[in-house]
């Protein structure tokens, strides 16, 4: 939605018609401002009529424009944005991503399990506009990498930016659950929740995957826990983000079940097996229904300020027709 500032100066725009009117009627001559550069009593720059008579088009077109802009300057052109205001954030989820070289097993139906996954958490936080979501990821070691925040764009940029290898070659379950559990406990708005997908068992870090899933339970964090990929040899294919080194080769993949749903029921919480994108896709419907939507309190219209840019634009048409008149019709401007 466009929006002027100073309508006011809106009525100078009926300033062009009426000067054409005028200049047609030969009521008044037409407007000229000399500013021809060139060598005193040297010959007359001349030309093909066509040529002439286009470049002379192209001029009043130029400043036609030129003129326009400026009104819209002067009346400060401006751009209505409308923003979603929430009473309230949602209650925090915070995803916990494999990130082991096993992710890249393409057997998600052609899509390795780490892109299935990344664009299953992508589709749903961008289909729960005021939500609160965090990021953590886990491999020989883990990470928070994005806390519980409203802030999508943030969220979204660092997830695109997750890469296999970046936090080692191993797959610390335990590590994950903590990093989350830790930023999850006390949260303001009770309870919370946390997401994990893993292909693997625990075989790095420090903390076993039962004492952390017990945080969840002491602390009222309910766990959906998904295991992805299929048990069986597979090729995999990733770009270390260290080194820069490409690995590949084939893995067999032991997919101990057991152990996550283990896991799970240390926690409190829901294991559901993610062997395709279909079964992959039942995980965020879970948790569509678990975690209640945010309800908007109201929304407004910004308004984004063009009138420098018309400002700079019209001086940018009003240059361009003086070059082309000096450069191929002798220099001024003429209208």
């Amino acid at each position: 939605m466009i929006w002027f500032a100073r309508p006011v100066f809106l009525p100078l725009i009926l300033l062009f018609p009426l000067y054409i009117f005028l200049r047609k009627s030969g009521t008044i001559s037409p407007f000229s401002l000399p500013l021809t550069l060139g060598n005193w009593g040297a010959p007359a720059f001349g030309w093909k009529p066509f040529f002439l008579n286009l470049a002379s088009g192209v001029c009043v077109f130029l400043l036609s424009v030129s003129f326009f802009l400026g009104v819209f300057a002067a009346a400060d052109f401006s751009v209505l944005e409308k923003t979603e205001y929430y009473s309230g954030t949602s209650l925090p989820v915070v995803f916990i991503l494999d990130v082991s070289p096993s992710m890249s097993a393409p057997d998600m139906n052609g899509e390795t399990r780490f892109d299935a996954a990344k664009n299953g958490i992508a589709s749903f936080v961008r289909s729960r506009p005021g939500g609160s979501f965090g990021l953590a990821a886990l491999a020989s070691d883990a990470a928070m990498l994005v806390p519980p925040t409203t802030d999508t764009e943030t969220f979204l940029h660092r997830l695109d930016a997750l890469r296999i290898g970046e936090l080692g070659e191993g797959t610390a379950i335990g590590m994950g659950l903590a990093v989350a559990a830790s930023h999850l406990q006390g949260a303001k708005n009770s309870p919370s929740f946390a997401v994990l997908l893993t292909d693997g068992e625990n075989n790095a870090g420090g903390i076993h995957p039962a004492t952390a899933a017990s945080f969840f339970r002491s602390s009222g964090i309910s766990l959906i826990l998904a295991g992805l990929g299929r048990k069986g040899y597979s090729e995999i294919s990733y770009e270390d983000p260290v080194s820069g080194m490409q690995y590949s080769g084939r893995f067999y993949s032991g997919f101990d079940e057991t152990s996550l749903l283990d896991i799970a029921a240390a926690a409190g919480g829901i294991y559901v097996r993610a062997a395709d994108p279909d079964s992959l896709a039942s995980v965020f419907s879970t948790l569509d229904a678990s975690v209640p939507e945010t309800a908007v309190a109201w929304s407004e219209n910004a308004r984004r300020s063009l009138s420098f840019p018309c400002a700079v634009l019209s001086l940018c048409f009003a240059a361009a027709a003086w070059m082309l008149r000096f450069l191929l019709l002798g220099g001024g401007i003429c209208l």
